[in-house]
């Protein structure tokens, strides 16, 4: 016997042993186990802790007292009682809040939920032709379980995107299998409203279960009369709603109270993606989608623009799959195909995504994977959803002490550039929103064009790919040539990557071609016209949607800025202005050479009149009706405010201490402690040297410039030959 027909020998025998009800329990007792024993480590600390903080505050508070204006809860009721319920647990052991070992049970337990689920779905979806169901459910089994995406999130992470998964599949599970029934309607219309009331992204599938029942009572041959369907889907709707408001009632949360609550959590992230790699990524990360400064598709905002696509695409794919259902097609199939396509269309092209949000789609898809064609599709989805999760796991976690990142620097940087916005980002954007583009395309000509065939028999699947081949001019590929193609592409894309984001400046000829396509973009008349326009033209097209570089003009400065009173450390940027009786704002530059806006605009007691900015905090001077004030501004509140004798010209910071000019040359340094003192009179100008931490300060009617620490003791003195006028620092 030769190697090969051992290890074929070895394989069959691994398969055949896993393919019987103690394999497949085994299988469970593993994928369990495995997660139980990763969950040890790692863990995204910032959602970990909101956790515990909610936790905590529903202990502490009672549930009737959680909600409440200015704080942040953008979960909606339903997981919240298993914090509550956490939170209780640890109370018994004298912990004040959940660890997060235990934080990732639910995780961990929605995974094995999910899998058991899946496996039950294909148990009753899958031919008879295809023989052995125990081997069907446990490769069902074993792609949810031993899923690294999966894995990822519950076991490593520490969310529940799973538990979202678990109750849509089970509410599917409920509605479209087995002998029908208005109990199991109503147990699968329950748990999918369980669904939606612990996570609002199970709504973009409720259509299509709202649908199946619309088909079942008003559509079907079998349907009752026209009066008892209308009156068994009204009876459903209102038992969805009853739950939907029972979840909400001992929150203190009415009915118009829950409208409200999720018209505030979905904009809780008002833009274009939140490092999710979907289409929007090519118009960059954490881009506005809604306002002013919103990035906008045709003159809409992005936010309607997605909105759009979603309805309309969702619209072709229902209408796709009531085609299906009047041909007789299985429902169950159509339907959590159906669910899938709309899943992954909304990650594709709706804005507001997170980086996880895909997980839905993918779960769909896994109660078919027995089927060659979606286990193909579905093992890339879950390679594309995995390089997603990684990003800002490893991006983020490395700042929390004492959690492991998994990051290897080299090959972040490789897969994921450096920069904010890099070409990386883009690219894996671009390829993992056409992958669920042309996933949910797929899924709608299958469910609309033709009988669906996507679990033939093994004998009918052969017959049909030998007659199926993609065309190109003369020449036809067969389905082995462009899945190798594709594979070439995959294994040569990341060595094309390496390097674009350097270097940083341009030269020799990238001078022109450069200047040219920012010029083609900007609309203005071309300075080097010598060489051909063609190649300008495509770098033009490529710096508008691929790279981070970008050509602006006449970009709009946010609310405030214009008229206000502009300071800046060099990553940041903030701006203090007289509206509203005094204001500060703070912002980043965008890739886009434009500034953005970032977090809430903070009320001053004092008009301004000078403002600068350091790595530590922003130092405001102003009027206050009375005289002068000064405010020392860190993270975003007001940590110390002192009263000074007039309003400042102009202010400095040296560590800690702040310095004021005032309009008749007085420099005061004032602390902390909010005591001043005079430093020196007769100033003209003061300028900070963050470097060396010294306020310089000139004197022109002495001809002097002089230097002082932040104690105000003056540590330099230089006459110069004339006399001195502003003062600009290097810093």
């Amino acid at each position: 016997m030769n190697k090969t027909t051992e290890t074929q020998t070895l394989t069959r025998r691994v398969i055949e042993g896993v393919a019987t009800p103690r394999g497949i329990a085994l299988l469970f007792v593993g994928g369990t186990a495995l997660r139980l024993l990763l969950a040890i480590w790692g863990g995204f600390q910032g959602d970990l802790d909101i956790f515990k903080a909610w936790s905590q505050r529903l202990v502490d508070l009672g549930i009737g007292n959680f909600y409440e204006p200015g704080y942040f809860a953008d979960y909606p009721p339903g997981y919240l009682y298993v914090l509550w319920f956490f939170g209780k647990l640890s109370s018994l052991f004298g912990s004040d809040s959940p660890s997060n070992y235990l934080l990732k049970l639910p995780g961990i337990l929605s995974d094995v939920g999910l899998a058991y689920v899946a496996m039950q779905i294909a148990a009753r979806t899958t031919p008879r032709s295809w023989g052995n169901r125990d081997a069907v459910k446990a490769g069902v089994a074993a792609a949810v379980l031993f899923n690294p995406a999966f894995l990822f999130v519950s076991a490593i992470w520490g969310q529940v995107d799973s538990l979202t998964a678990f109750l849509v599949l089970a509410g599917f599970l409920l509605i479209a299998t087995g002998r029908r029934s208005l109990m199991r309607e109503a147990g699968g219309v329950a748990v999918l409203t369980l669904a939606f009331g612990s996570k609002p992204q199970a709504v973009f599938l409720l259509p299509v279960a709202a649908l199946l029942l619309i088909w079942r009572h008003l559509g079907a041959s079998d349907r009752p009369p026209l009066r008892a369907g209308l009156l068994r889907l009204g009876g459903l709707a209102l038992l969805g709603a009853g739950v939907l408001i029972l979840l909400g009632l001992p929150f203190g949360l009415s009915p118009v109270g829950l409208v409200r609550f999720y018209q505030g959590a979905s904009g809780t992230y008002p833009y274009t993606s939140v490092w999710a790699f979907n289409l929007w990524a090519l118009g960059g990360f954490w881009q506005a989608d809604v306002g002013a400064e919103a990035v906008t598709i045709f003159g809409i905002p992005a936010f309607y623009a997605g909105l759009t696509v979603v309805g309309i695409g969702t619209i072709i794919i229902l209408t796709r799959l009531w085609r299906a259902l009047q041909r007789g097609e299985h429902e169950t199939r159509v339907v959590l195909l159906a669910g899938a396509a709309v899943s992954l269309l909304t990650f594709a092209v709706s804005t507001r995504m997170h980086e996880r949000y895909l997980f839905l789609g993918i779960a769909c898809l896994a109660p078919f994977v027995v089927a060659r064609s979606v286990r193909r599709v579905f093992g890339l989805l879950t390679i594309l959803y995995l390089v997603n999760l990684y990003f800002p796991y490893a991006f983020y976690v490395e700042d929390y002490e004492g959690q492991q990142s998994f990051k290897i620097d080299s090959l972040f940087n490789v897969l994921y550039g450096t920069e904010f916005d890099s070409v990386q980002r883009k690219v894996l954007g671009l390829i993992t929103g056409a992958a669920c583009l042309f996933t949910a395309w797929a899924i709608a000509r299958w469910l609309g064009d033709r009988p669906f065939a996507l679990l033939r028999s093994r004998a009918e699947s052969r017959a049909a790919r030998s007659k199926l081949s993609l065309r190109f001019g003369f020449q036809t590929v067969g389905r082995k040539g462009a899945l190798l193609g594709l594979a070439v592409f995959l294994v040569v894309l990341p060595t094309r990557l390496i390097g674009l984001s350097s270097p940083t400046g341009m030269q020799f000829d990238e001078v022109y071609h450069g200047r040219a396509a920012g010029e083609y973009i900007a609309g203005k008349e071309i300075f080097e016209f010598t060489h051909p326009p063609l190649a300008k033209e495509l770098m033009a097209i490529s710096l508008g949607t691929l790279s981070s570089a970008r050509v602006t003009q006449g970009a709009a400065l946010p609310t405030g800025m214009s008229e206000g009173l502009v300071a800046t450390d060099g990553r940041t940027v903030s701006w203090a202005s007289s509206a509203g009786g005094g204001s500060l704002t703070s912002g980043i530059f965008d890739g886009d050479c434009s500034v953005a806006a970032r977090g809430e605009t903070l009320p001053l007691d004092l008009q301004p009149t000078a403002v600068v900015q350091t790595a530590e905090g922003i130092f405001v001077g102003g009027d206050e009706g009375s005289g002068g004030s000064v405010s020392w501004v860190v993270n975003g509140a007001v940590e110390w405010q002192a009263e000074i004798p007039d309003a400042p010209a102009s202010v400095g910071v040296v560590g800690q201490t702040g310095f004021t000019l005032d309009a008749e040359g007085t420099l005061l340094s004032v602390r902390s402690d909010r005591a001043h003192s005079v430093v020196a009179r007769d100033i003209g100008a003061i300028a900070s040297d963050r470097s060396s931490d010294k306020i310089w300060a000139t004197q022109p009617d002495q001809d002097r410039v002089l230097a002082f620490d932040s104690t105000g003791e003056e540590i330099a003195n230089v006459t110069l030959a004339g006399e001195p006028g502003p003062m600009v620092l290097a810093q």
